[in-house]
């Protein structure tokens, strides 16, 4: 098992192409940059804004990767995720304990080959990346009611 490279691929129903990972290493939590106040520094704003930016965007993601990689090596817990990017991106999260990791990705691929989200036995199901705030849900049509 490997973080870069799928632990398996599986053929949707709807024609999606799914891609599961398994890995005990969680990413780095994204942090919302902080932003340097025009008014507060004036004309010196864009000087001071250079070494916050290389810090906050270039120094504290490449920093918190060994840190997660060390905690990772030390926990139990194993996620697995269900990814696919057409036709429109999707991501699933599962958590499982050291041991049952091949069950319960077997399970998922199984479930997402019939197209339904499976909850095999010892795993938690935690719900799209959407749901937990990771990324954005695509722009849809205006409601009428607004």
């Amino acid at each position: 098992m490997s973080v870069f490279r799928p632990y398996a691929v599986v053929d949707g129903p709807r024609g999606q192409l799914w891609e599961i990972y398994v890995s005990r290493v969680p990413p780095p939590q994204w942090r919302r940059p902080v932003r340097v106040q025009r008014e507060r520094f004036g004309r010196f704003a864009p000087l001071i804004a250079l070494p916050q930016m290389i810090v906050n965007r270039l120094f504290w993601p490449f920093a918190a990767i060994p840190v997660a990689v060390v905690t990772g090596m030390r926990s139990t817990t194993v996620r697995v995720e269900a990814m696919t990017h057409l036709p429109q991106r999707e991501i699933y999260l599962w958590t499982t304990t050291r041991g049952r990791e091949r069950y319960v990705a077997d399970s998922i691929a199984a479930g997402l080959r019939v197209g339904s989200i499976a909850e095999p036995a010892g795993a938690r199901y935690h719900g799209t990346a959407e749901s937990r705030g990771l990324i954005r849900a695509p722009a849809g049509p205006p409601d009428p009611r607004a």
